[in-house]
């Protein structure tokens, strides 16, 4: 019996010695596919956090430019709103003492251009400063046609002394369209 102590315990300890190896390499296999997972998902973790930093500095740069864009629309006139922009000619025209009056407003044949017939009436330094402000508005107008007539009425007697009245037609087109 003595013989076989020594058989049973280079057996047992050779079949813990493989049990531990096998043991191993499956924890090892089992390790390295966690890695593998774990790099794939702080991967995906790090292109989501990519695309919201972007997404932050985007909604950041939108708020930031909201006042110049603003600002920007407000030199457009929009088809479907145009009153604003004749509500600041005849702004202008009250500015300045014309007295002014739309005569047309059409839409052009490409559609892009807006045109518009008016008549006003004043002395000619008022009419010169109408003429001036339209030409600087926040508008791109662009004159087609420009008649400033004394008029054959008699003189007006005003405070500042008599003054001839003359009358201007202009017909101008709004570039600044949007259809």
């Amino acid at each position: 019996m003595p013989n076989n102590f020594p058989k049973l315990a280079l057996f047992l300890s050779v079949t813990l010695f493989i049990f531990s190896c096998v043991a191993f390499l499956f924890l090892y296999q089992k390790i390295n596919e966690n890695n593998s997972i774990t790099e794939k998902n702080n991967a995906t973790w790090q292109n989501e956090a990519d695309k919201r930093n972007v997404l932050s500095l985007m909604d950041h740069s939108i708020k930031v430019i909201k006042p110049e864009t603003i600002e920007l629309g407000k030199h457009f006139a929009q088809s479907s709103d145009v009153v604003p922009f004749l509500n600041s000619i005849e702004n202008i025209a009250r500015v300045v003492g014309v007295k002014a009056e739309v005569a047309s407003v059409e839409v052009s044949k490409n559609e892009n251009i807006l045109e518009v017939a008016m008549s006003a009436t004043g002395s000619f330094n008022e009419m010169y400063k109408f003429l001036m402000l339209l030409e600087n508005s926040s508008y791109q107008l662009e004159f087609s046609k420009v008649e400033i007539k004394r008029s054959s009425e008699l003189d007006v007697p005003l405070p500042g002394g008599v003054r001839p009245v003359w009358h201007g037609f202009f017909k101008m087109s709004l570039l600044s369209f949007i259809k």
